[in-house]
């Protein structure tokens, strides 16, 4: 006993200290520890570590709408060897253009240009003999149009087509945004992850708990449906706008007991 007493004296810890720094930077943890714990500033306890138990699964909704919107691209050119008469040609013929558009009912909002351009072109041989050394210009101008009734395509079709010298690409259908219930559809495709997510945690033999991050995969997924036939230079004017599948995806995780 008297050893033990002479082993654990002052002068022995402190040369036992001084022998080995490291032992005493860890005693010192350990009293700093003891002594903010005998002040109440932690608590000590049981360290546990444990590993997050969660589930994710993707859920969807699918639906498709009525195409409510029809698009046309109409395109106004021309060539000449004067390149102002040219140009002053085209703003005539834009002018006209927009003012059919906003008789028919069109609002300006919907009617926007598109590209313009202008180019130095070379003759054709056969031309070449009778314009020696002029230079030809060509130039056009392209609007995007935009009927938001779909019941008046044939009518703006046929007006479009009758129109001189003005090139017509479409309609080519979609649907109006406004008209689209984003927060139905986020819903629906979480309702769908959860179902998912029961089925799963039911054959693991756990029980479902709260959501805990909701991450949207896409935003909305458009496959058009809409049939054009006919379109451009006088063709037909039966159209059918179809439909316009919608997408809504989502990544949802759940906590597991």
């Amino acid at each position: 006993m008297t050893g033990l007493k002479r082993f654990f004296s002052v002068n022995s810890l402190t040369e036992l200290l001084n022998k080995y720094p490291v032992l005493k930077k860890a005693l010192l943890v350990i009293l700093a520890i003891s002594l903010l714990a005998n002040l109440g500033l932690i608590r000590l306890g049981t360290i546990k570590t444990v590993e997050e138990n969660t589930l994710t699964v993707v859920g969807s909704y699918t639906t498709e709408e009525s195409n409510k919107i029809a698009t046309y691209v109409a395109t106004i050119s021309g060539q000449d060897t004067d390149k102002e008469k040219l140009s002053d040609l085209l703003n005539v013929k834009s002018s006209q253009l927009i003012n059919d558009l906003k008789e028919f009912g069109i609002d300006m909002k919907d009617i926007e240009t598109t590209n313009n351009y202008i180019y130095e072109i070379e003759d054709p041989e056969v031309l070449k003999r009778y314009r020696v050394g002029q230079t030809v210009w060509e130039a056009g101008t392209s609007l995007e149009i935009i009927l938001r009734d779909v019941e008046k395509v044939s009518d703006l079709s046929t007006l479009l087509t009758s129109m001189d010298k003005v090139e017509i690409y479409g309609p080519t259908y979609s649907l109006d945004e406004k008209d689209q219930n984003q927060a139905f559809m986020l819903s629906r495709a979480v309702d769908d992850a959860k179902e998912k997510a029961r089925f799963v945690s039911k054959e693991q033999k756990k029980l479902l708990g709260k959501m805990i991050r909701i991450e949207e995969l896409s935003g909305q997924a458009f496959t058009a449906y809409g049939d054009v036939l006919g379109f451009g230079g006088g063709g037909s004017t039966d159209f059918a706008p179809g439909t316009t599948r919608l997408i809504k995806t989502v990544k949802v995780t759940f906590k597991l007991y």
